[in-house]
């Protein structure tokens, strides 16, 4: 009985986002784009392109989960009560 209701449930899911994907991409093709959207993809591109390199030098990868996972466990610890 569980596995019907969590088929269910999934189907339901499932189906409230295809209904708001597809709400999304009607209202997208409606509202007119500027002539720059069209190059943006290129240019983000060359963007990470540029900046991956100096990123690597500092770190970057190792850095910022390490300052994420701080920052998280500094918020569950401050949320103990007696010790936060």
């Amino acid at each position: 009985m569980f596995d019907i209701l969590k088929e269910f449930f999934d189907w339901l899911i499932t189906q409230f986002w295809d209904v708001v994907e597809t709400l999304l991409i009607a209202l997208m093709s409606v509202i007119p784009l500027p002539d720059w959207v069209a190059d943006i993809a290129p240019n983000i591109s060359s963007m990470v392109a540029a900046a991956s390199y100096p990123m690597w030098l500092v770190g970057f990868d190792v850095g910022l989960p390490i300052m994420c996972s701080a920052i998280g466990i500094r918020f569950f610890i401050r949320r103990i009560p007696g010790i936060g």
